[in-house]
């Protein structure tokens, strides 16, 4: 038996395959669960807070509506309280009741009956004469003093008609108003339904109940309490709280109670709704949740053992080709063939770069997307992208893949970041090959990242496209993990078009990225999922790129006003708190992305400033604009300095050995800037400092001596020497004699009497 177990761990130790599968299905499994578990623990506390704020709100809409109703159906009155007609017919006269004005004014209550739904009646009382005009009973006469009496003691919003003994709820109102003495009574009498219909469809969900402020019920599901005293238990639950609406745990703990208090009349509506009516998503939710983490699995198993064994097989190849053996289950060995292997062609790369420029697209584009390029023409860089390799028209995105904890993973080390940049990148180029996607792979190896740049041409923009793009991030992160054995995330920008569309969604998949310190790592993070939460969101593109070029020449005025305006967006144009956090997140990643990439020392000043962090814990816009600039811009106007003041040599030695061997090209100053790729002021700026003449008065002089010297040594016609040397004949001889105090046959003639 013992040798049985030894043969079978044997077997599953030297097929690494397999491995793979058990493994890669019991951290799914354990992961499914775990993430099962908390989806459902945050999504059913998430949807209690909403049924509960969405009852609440329903029970508060309905306290609303009935203070509504029964305001109104005060204002209606108020007029026929005011009535001349009214307040004569109650005064009776020594000649006796005026019957055509009580017949006027039978007319006025049964017009203000029908402007309301639900009035049992509109009664007027005339105690003097033991009158009642009713529009349900029209003209009566009674002989007793009590319904005067029960009148006199319900005034306001009471029960009970007295005529006929029907307790309903009455709105009574002394006539005239502040008499001392009542000389008749104005009653309107509700139907037991009018409640109810307030409330709607909300009543069915359970039983509806309403009260005055004194703890007597005005309305209850079998209108057999209206006017008797509420139990004891819901006055000590609910009468002695302070707050105006809440939520309590029903006595019988399976039903929940909400009550609204009223500020208009001190009344308050309560809905007893059973548990299982407003919390009844629990058991669909955990029944979705179980059949989804059970596909999921399923899935994922099959995926897995399919992965596992194609991820193998290019590992083993590789080793073969190396020289190597591959056996299955000793991946130590076969790790350090393709180390050794890869030390010694990253030698020979090492040396090939030493001799000549990096990779010139590569170059381009990281030079691009860093930003390098902000104050060139836009013809330009569209003929440079497609000189590279994209074409010009269509939009592009940007994916990001940042490898993350590789010194946990025990198989690279920490000065062997060009490896695992290649080992991803190869892992990039294969998953595009396999799924018959076009688009290129860039190298990041100083910031340890490799860049997918991604074209779609017009009329495929749409979720399919991003759907696949996302299967295309899903694929690398996965086979990153399977065949590295260390976890990868994937930024994914928005889709834009034009060269500043690629440097804008680099930005973009870099601000997603950012959104691990807040949801883990291993993920694929999109910035449109970001974005959804603010459809009408507008970043400040425009201002960004004067804000960078005039950074990028030393401008400072020009990056302050640039910043002021962007500030002055934010505080006019958005409204979402996490929309600014946003945009100056983006503003961070702009302005700092080509410095960032320039050197260690530099990406060590950057990290020390925890800027994400530091823009996140601002409360006021003052303090964000505080943080760029007395912390941010003069760490950037330091490094663009130190640019300038090493670079600024190196272009204008290159300008002076090329001016020489093209005085008859256009050597005008936006021709000149174009062609060494900085603007014509900051150019202009530099030479002027450098030479100590400015550049049109430096080109002037070379043309003319070289002009002196075919002048000198040969016969050719004024014309020519002029065209040679980059002039017209007018504006050659025209500047000649301007330094020379001569023209040119005068010159030549000199020479010749010598």
């Amino acid at each position: 038996m013992f040798k049985t177990f030894r043969r079978s761990m044997a077997w599953f130790s030297n097929r690494y395959y397999i491995r793979l599968i058990v493994f890669g299905t019991a951290t799914a499994i354990i992961i499914a669960l775990l993430l099962s578990l908390l989806s459902y623990a945050v999504t059913s506390r998430h949807l209690e807070e909403q049924v509960d704020l969405s009852s609440l709100e329903t029970v508060k809409q309905i306290q609303l509506s009935l203070d509504n109703r029964l305001e109104s159906i005060q204002r209606a009155l108020s007029p026929l309280l005011h009535d001349p007609e009214l307040l004569d017919a109650v005064y009776v006269q020594a000649n006796g009741v005026d019957y055509m004005k009580l017949a006027s004014i039978v007319k006025k209550l049964h017009s203000l009956e029908q402007a309301f739904s639900n009035i049992y009646s509109i009664d007027i009382f005339i105690p003097e004469e033991n009158i009642m005009l009713s529009t349900k009973d029209g003209y009566q006469k009674y002989n007793s003093n009590e319904y005067t009496e029960q009148l006199a003691a319900k005034l306001g919003w009471g029960y009970g008609r007295p005529f006929d003994g029907l307790n309903m709820l009455s709105f009574i109102k002394a006539v005239p108003l502040f008499a001392d003495k009542p000389r008749a009574y104005l009653a309107v009498y509700m139907k037991p339904t009018f409640l109810f219909q307030t409330a709607g469809g909300i009543s069915l969900l359970g039983e509806l109940t309403v009260v005055d402020a004194h703890g007597f019920i005005i309305a209850d599901p079998a209108n057999g309490m209206a006017g008797k005293p509420m139990s004891a238990d819901l006055i000590s639950r609910f009468l002695n709280r302070s707050a105006n609406a809440g939520i309590l745990q029903g006595s019988s703990k399976e039903d929940v109670l909400l009550y609204a208090n009223s500020s208009y009349n001190g009344w308050a509506v309560l809905l007893d709704i059973p548990n299982d009516a407003i919390y009844g998503f629990h058991k669909r939710l955990i029944l979705i949740y179980v059949s989804i983490c059970g596909l999921g699995l399923l899935i994922g198993t099959t995926l897995i053992y399919v992965q596992s064994r194609k991820l193998y097989k290019p590992i083993r190849d590789l080793v073969e080709e190396m020289g190597g053996t591959a056996t299955e289950g000793s991946l130590g060995n076969e790790w350090q063939i393709i180390r050794n292997q890869l030390k010694w062609k990253d030698k020979q790369l090492d040396d090939l770069n030493t001799q000549h420029q990096l990779f010139v697209r590569d170059q381009f584009f990281l030079e691009l997307l860093y930003g390098h390029y902000i104050t060139i023409s836009d013809d330009w860089l569209d003929r440079q992208v497609e000189h590279h390799g994209l074409a010009s028209g269509g939009q592009y995105c940007v994916m990001i893949v940042e490898s993350e904890q590789i010194e946990e993973s025990n198989r690279f080390r920490k000065d062997e970041k060009p490896l695992v940049v290649l080992a991803v990148s190869s892992i990039c180029k294969d998953t595009l090959q396999q799924m018959q996607l076009g688009g290129l792979v860039l190298q990041a190896v100083q910031a340890g990242r490799v860049i997918l740049l991604l074209q779609i041409y017009n009329g495929q923009l749409g979720n399919q496209v991003s759907e696949v793009h996302y299967r295309l991030a899903e694929s690398i992160r996965i086979s990153v993990q399977s065949f590295l054995k260390f976890p990868a995330s994937v930024g994914i920008g928005a889709y834009h078009g034009g060269p500043d569309g690629l440097r804008r969604s680099y930005n973009e998949a870099q601000e997603a990225l950012q959104y691990r310190l807040t949801e883990g790592g291993n993920r694929i993070l999109r910035f449109e999922d970001r974005n959804q939460r603010e459809s009408s969101f507008r970043y400040p593109v425009e201002l960004e790129k004067t804000m960078l070029a005039a950074l990028r020449e030393g401008n400072r005025e020009e990056v302050l006003r640039s910043f002021n305006d962007i500030v002055l967006h934010t505080v006019t144009d958005v409204e979402k708190v996490e929309t600014i956090y946003q945009t100056y997140h983006m503003l961070y990643t702009a302005l700092s992305q080509y410095y960032i990439h320039q050197s260690e020392v530099n990406r060590k000043r950057f990290m020390k400033l925890l800027a994400f962090s530091a823009i996140h814990d601002c409360h006021t816009i003052q303090e964000i604009e505080s943080f760029f600039v007395s912390r941010l811009l003069p760490i950037l106007f330091e490094m663009a300095e130190e640019e300038r003041t090493s670079s600024t040599g190196k272009i204008v030695e290159s300008v002076l050995k090329w001016l020489p061997e093209h005085l008859g090209d256009d050597l005008s100053l936006p021709r000149i800037s174009e062609y060494f790729k900085v603007s014509p002021s900051y150019f202009s700026r530099i030479f002027a400092r450098q030479i100590g003449t400015t550049f049109v008065e430096y080109v002037s002089g070379l043309r003319i001596e070289a002009a002196k010297r075919k002048l000198a040594e040969t016969d050719l016609p004024m014309q020519v020497i002029a065209r040679e040397v980059g002039y017209t004949e007018q504006t050659f001889r025209r500047v000649f004699k301007q330094i020379m105090g001569q023209n040119p046959t005068q010159y030549r003639e000199s020479l010749r009497k010598r």
